[in-house]
Order: C-alpha cells, then sequence, then structure tokens
C-alpha cells in the first residue's frame, strides 16, 4: 500500500544519519526533514481499482457479457486486470501515498520533530528543499537536517504528458547545450544529506564534506509559455545566491548545470 518512494527515501535518510554519526539514540531530535519530490505514479494502481470494479461491475450486470462463454468473460477480466494493474484500497493506502508523507514517514519512524515536508518545484524539487533548509538552519527554528530528493517512474503517465509536450528526447539520447538537443531522457534515482550549521559540525567534530555558502530561490514571472525558461529569471536567481554569500563569481572554477536538452 506504500509508494517505493517513500520506502527508499527512509532507507537512504538512516543511511544518511548512520554514515554521520547519528544512527543511534543520542541523536538530537530537533531534525527537520526535506524531500523534493515531484510525482507519486504508484498511486495510478489505486485510482485504477476503483475503475477496475466499477467495469466489473457493469460488466457482470450487462446481458451480452452474461451470454458469452465463461472462459470469454473470465479472459476479458483478466485483460482489465493486466492493463489497468489494480491495487485494493486499503487503509494504510491513504498515508502511503501522500507525497507528504515522504518526509513525514521519516519524522515519524525516526521520532524527528523539527519541520517535515515535501516540496514540488519540478526539476528544482531538491534544490528548493535543500534552500528550505539551509534557511531553517539560519532562524535556528532545526539544529539539523535531512535533505534530498527521490523519483521513480512506476507508470507510463510521466513518458506519454511529456511526449505529448514534445519535451522527450525522440532519439532517446539528451544532447544539453547541443544543436543535436532534441528532448529531455527521463531518469531515476535518490538521495539525501545530512547538514548542520558549520559552526556546529566543527564543535561536534562532524565529518564535514561540504560547506553550503548560499543559495536563492525566485521564479521566472511571464515567460513564452508556463515551461519555458527566462534567462532574466534564472541570471537574477545566480546573481540573489552571490548576495547571499559575498562570493565574487570570478572566483568561481566550476559550475555544475542543469541541462534538458530541450
Amino acid at each position: 500500500a506504500m509508494d517505493p518512494q517513500q520506502r527508499l527515501f527512509l532507507e537512504l535518510s538512516m543511511q544518511a544519519l548512520q554514515q554521520a554519526g547519528y544512527g543511534g539514540k543520542y541523536r538530537p531530535d530537533n531534525i527537520g526533514v526535506f524531500v523534493g519530490c515531484g510525482q507519486n505514479t504508484y498511486i495510478e494502481h489505486f485510482t485504477n481499482y476503483q475503475y477496475y470494479e466499477e467495469l466489473r461491475q457493469r460488466l457482470q450486470e450487462s446481458s451480452w457479457f452474461d451470454h458469452l462463454p465463461a472462459e470469454d468473460r473470465q479472459h476479458l477480466l483478466k485483460t482489465l486486470s493486466q492493463v489497468l494493474q489494480p491495487s485494493e484500497i486499503l487503509p494504510e493506502s491513504a498515508a502511503g501515498n501522500e507525497v507528504n508523507e515522504l518526509a513525514a514517514r521519516v519524522s515519524h519512524c525516526l521520532n524527528l520533530k523539527g519541520p517535515s515536508m515535501a516540496v514540488s518545484a519540478a526539476c528544482s524539487s531538491s534544490l528548493v528543499a535543500l534552500h528550505i533548509a539551509c534557511e531553517s538552519l539560519r532562524s535556528g527554528q532545526t539544529g539539523m537536517a535531512i535533505v534530498g530528493g527521490v523519483n521513480l517512474n512506476l507508470s507510463p503517465s510521466p513518458f506519454t504528458f511529456l511526449r505529448k509536450a514534445q519535451a522527450l528526447s525522440v532519439s532517446g539520447t539528451c544532447y544539453p547545450f547541443d544543436r543535436r538537443a532534441n528532448g529531455i531522457v527521463l531518469g531515476e534515482g535518490a538521495g539525501v544529506l545530512i547538514i548542520k550549521p558549520l559552526k556546529q559540525a566543527l564543535a561536534d567534530g562532524d565529518l564535514i564534506h561540504a560547506v553550503i555558502k548560499g543559495s536563492a530561490v525566485n521564479n521566472d514571472g511571464h515567460s513564452q509559455g508556463i515551461t519555458a525558461p527566462n534567462p532574466k529569471g534564472q541570471a537574477e536567481a545566480i546573481r540573489q545566491a552571490y548576495n547571499s554569500c559575498g562570493v565574487d563569481p570570478r572566483t568561481i572554477s566550476y559550475i555544475e548545470t542543469h541541462g534538458t536538452g530541450t
């Protein structure tokens, strides 16, 4: 009854805490959970269960279906089941498929009492979750945070929608910043970080992999289309990020970009 994304994010959150040295009972409880996730296609199994039950009832009440040979009736119902792949709706199905439960399940299972939320901001969901987590640390609302993202394509729906929008690569290869670019290629994955204020991490003797100096979030506003980027808006977000941490852009030697190839 539970979206596999919830299980995967819970497992990775526990692994991240263990690797950071906070997997035992002595970790603080003021830990926030911030996860980026844009979809839950697993819920379609439960939606399709309602369709399957309705179709099955209507077929069994129809005279033409009743006159079919038993073998044909069984074959038709089996075909419907194979296409719809219905899953019975259980009491746990609601909590098991709400996107917000990605974070809430981690907080519940590990008894964490900091802010707990799922962030949906399309391709930037995980980075926006990271930004919100950093703000929570700076404000003192959270002493430590579990931050990450998860995406599993568990039905054909995302591919169908993006194909209709002509966003999927027809060649099956993504070519960002290339004249051959003809669309995106969907991927799957999950990742989790443990973050806390640098001063506290140093005092606690934590193993520090990196320091987040600053971040920024904005929106393009009006553009050529609701899914079309606006270079001016993107440039402003980068400018705000530099200003937030006082970093001179001329000192940057490595840039990682989001290249969709669309």
